[in-house]
């Protein structure tokens, strides 16, 4: 699954991209805050559009629910237009949110858009992906 497309505004989130599975029926999903949203996988294009209301601090976990109901791991790797990159701790500062991405694979942390927190975004991305610590 490769994301294209991360925006959030007024307190929704989208996600956008592509899902190259061979299933005909597939779905994305992704658990947060306890709930699970789910979008159809688009025709022989297999993109997907996900929506997602900020609901407060979590943790997004990507799916592929295949036909029978079975939510599967999803591998989320991000495409240049997303505004996240493969590295972690990555981030994307939305109208309302931070979304982050975390060291396990295809998982995103949103919290609520603070100078601190975008601060601490910032210094991890950069002591990440330029020092070696």
């Amino acid at each position: 699954m490769i994301i294209n497309i991360t925006e959030e505004y007024n307190g929704l989130m989208h996600f956008a991209g592509v899902c190259d599975m061979q299933s005909t029926k597939v779905k994305i999903a992704a658990k947060y805050n306890g709930s699970v949203y789910e979008c159809e996988v688009a025709g022989s294009s297999k993109t997907f559009d996900l929506y997602i209301p900020f609901s407060g601090s979590g943790n997004i976990d990507f799916f592929v629910q295949q036909d029978n109901g079975e939510l599967l791991p999803a591998c989320v790797s991000f495409a240049f237009p997303a505004r996240i990159n493969d590295l972690p701790y990555s981030f994307f500062v939305g109208d309302k949110t931070l979304i982050t991405r975390i060291e396990k694979e295809g998982m995103l942390h949103v919290e609520a858009l603070e100078y601190e927190r975008l601060c601490h975004a910032v210094r991890s991305y950069v002591n990440v992906s330029f020092f070696d610590e």
